[in-house]
């Protein structure tokens, strides 16, 4: 969830513009885009020693990364919602950290569960108010575990089906 977090805080502040655009300063770099000012700033509010620090490349890079796997997990989330966080797969996250796995391929992927997974669209339905609650208002209390589990188990198959 930080890295979604992470990447919605940077396209609000893409929207917001750069700081030297916001407070009328000049850029203290040559040939560095807003995106980069917007970057700095991210990393200079996170980090007290940015203005000293020797690993502003590695930050830099670090950033990038983390933001690129933001990006894809919004990409599932906004199809399929907040509960695909804690409902997927180790091979879901492993084809989000895939960059060679392209945004086409996850809006695809996000297509064949939304209209050809049935099941599994409904298992994520199911739990998708409860991690927003979690996620966005940090509430476990007003959830109903008991039905949400009821829900679960409608939509497995008869017992009978488990038996040898």
């Amino acid at each position: 969830m930080a890295v979604v977090m992470l990447h919605s805080a940077y396209e609000l502040a893409c929207k917001e513009g750069p700081p030297h655009k916001r407070t009328r300063t000049a850029r203290t770099a040559k040939g560095r885009g807003d995106a980069s000012a917007v970057i700095d700033d991210i990393l200079a509010r996170l980090h007290d020693d940015w203005d000293l620090s020797e690993r502003k490349a590695q930050l830099r890079n670090r950033f990038h990364d983390k933001k690129r796997y933001g990006k894809r997990w919004l990409i599932l989330t906004r199809a399929l919602g907040d509960s695909l966080l804690f409902a997927s797969s180790s091979r879901i996250a492993s084809v989000v950290h895939n960059t060679v796995f392209t945004i086409d391929m996850l809006a695809a992927l996000t297509y064949c569960v939304q209209h050809f997974n049935p099941a599994a669209l409904r298992i994520l339905q199911v739990l998708n108010r409860s991690a927003s609650l979690i996620l966005h208002h940090g509430q476990t209390g007003k959830l109903d575990h008991n039905h949400i589990i009821a829900e679960l188990r409608t939509l497995l198959p008869p017992r009978s089906c488990y038996s040898l």
